[in-house]
């Protein structure tokens, strides 16, 4: 072999090696940095006060028409939402226990929660609330009668409401 294909091979070499040895264990190739902190919006929540029912004819000889006006609030609306463009959609559903009425309220789905679920009892609530001018919150009233033939003295029901805020649509 020549001495200048020799040399040119090893020329070749050395190139391919500088190449390969540039990135060395303490280059830096990779860059990082925080930002600053930045603050997202609480998202908007319902809450329903707890529901006290209680019986104007307790003591009569007829069937007990239980009511209540719970106070439902929408929360954390942020600013320049109108809520009178939202209204409140109502539902109320009852149960033969508490313990029922807490797994449906849990279940997040109570009106397909059949554990329990009374179909003797009527309860009537306002199906739909608009909000009162510069007010976060409506007072709906629930009515409870339970049919006649539960009357015995040992019969419980506990009623669960589902209150769902949503935009009023037009017609």
């Amino acid at each position: 072999m020549k001495k200048s294909t020799l040399l040119s091979l090893l020329t070749a070499g050395a190139v391919i090696a500088t190449s390969a040895g540039t990135f060395a264990a303490w280059d830096s190739t990779t860059a990082s940095i925080a930002s600053n902190e930045i603050s997202f919006r609480k998202g908007v929540s319902t809450t329903i006060a707890p529901i006290n029912l209680t019986s104007e004819n307790e003591n009569k000889l007829e069937t007990p028409v239980y009511t209540a006006n719970p106070t439902i609030t929408v929360n954390d609306v942020p600013s320049g939402v109108d809520l009178s463009n939202y209204q409140v959609t109502l539902k109320a559903y009852a149960f033969d226990t508490k313990v029922n009425a807490d797994a449906a309220v849990a279940s997040n789905a109570p009106e397909s929660f059949s554990t329990g679920k009374l179909d003797t009892v009527t309860v009537v609530i306002n199906e739909t609330m608009d909000f009162p001018s510069d007010s976060n919150s409506v007072q709906p009233t629930i009515t409870v009668t339970p049919n006649d033939s539960l009357n015995t003295g040992t019969n419980k029901a506990s009623i669960v409401v589902v209150a769902t805020l949503q935009e009023k649509t037009s017609v």
